[in-house]
Formats: structure tokens, sequence, C-alpha cells
């Protein structure tokens, strides 16, 4: 959820690790957790970090 305007509509880009807000453009540093999916170790979106100014 957007911090800014509350929007739940986030993308995730995984090419800059970010979230953007599809509503006010807002972009967010994304924090990853490793986790086993499949039987293999994955890093996995686990929730916003700093605002990217």
């Amino acid at each position: 959820m957007c911090r800014s305007c509350y929007s739940n509509e986030m993308e995730l880009d995984f090419d800059t690790e970010t979230y953007t807000c599809t509503e006010c453009g807002r972009k967010y540093k994304v924090k990853y957790v490793t986790t086993i999916v499949d039987g293999e170790k994955a890093k996995v979106p686990y929730c916003l970090g700093n605002e990217i100014k």
C-alpha cells in the first residue's frame, strides 16, 4: 500500500527492485526475504522499503 495516497495499486519492477504506485507515481525500494519455493531457495518481495526521491 502506498504511504502517500494509500492506494493498493502498485507495480513491481524486478530490474530496478522498486515498487511504483500507479495512482501517484511514488517509488519505493523493495525489501526481500529468502524463502523456500518449490523446494528451492528464492528471494521474494516482502515489504516496502524507503521512498526513492
